[in-house]
């Protein structure tokens, strides 16, 4: 399983005015299971996921 650390910053709507953190979060990515495996988001709201089920195309 990989780690991948996601922290977004920008100024989306307002030009000019000051860039600011919109998102901070980890996604764990398993080999065989895909992207999402499990989400852990720290930032602006606590919250975490985790994969129950999976399915072939």
């Amino acid at each position: 399983m990989a780690r991948q650390r996601d922290v977004l910053h920008d100024n989306n709507g307002s030009p000019g005015k000051p860039i600011v953190k919109r998102l901070e979060r980890d996604q764990y990515i398993a080999r065989g299971k895909g992207m999402a495996f499990k989400i852990h988001q720290y930032f602006p709201q606590e919250w975490k996921s985790e994969a129950r089920s999976y399915w072939t195309w």
